[in-house]
């Protein structure tokens, strides 16, 4: 019964999160989760478009979505490495500037 139930709640999560974004088509999303639910939400919800591991390479995992946009996967802040060459400040800044970027080029 417990494998049934996970697999209802990750089919929810997974239609869920594709309608809010088809629904409110943002400018860019953003997943700050790491490795956490890949295989579960988001590799079904997307799927397996990114090169690389957002959390094994401590950096920005971007991709240009045919459906969704442009979807960009990071590690969790807390979780990037603080005191490595500002690895945090330069990840974060990145996204708030790829984000800029594309709202502009929007209008």
């Amino acid at each position: 019964m417990a494998d049934f139930l996970s697999a209802v709640h990750t089919k929810a999560c997974v239609e869920a999160l594709r309608t809010e974004i088809l629904t409110a088509r943002p400018t860019v999303t953003v997943f700050m989760s790491g490795n956490w639910a890949q295989e579960e939400i988001l590799f079904p919800a997307f799927g397996q478009v990114w090169g690389q591991s957002a959390q094994r390479e401590d950096r920005v995992a971007v991709c240009e979505h045919a459906e969704f946009g442009p979807l960009l996967w990071i590690d969790h802040p807390t979780s990037l490495h603080f005191g490595r060459n500002g690895e945090q400040s330069e990840v974060l800044g990145f996204v708030a500037g790829y984000a800029a970027a594309r709202s502009k080029s929007r209008r």
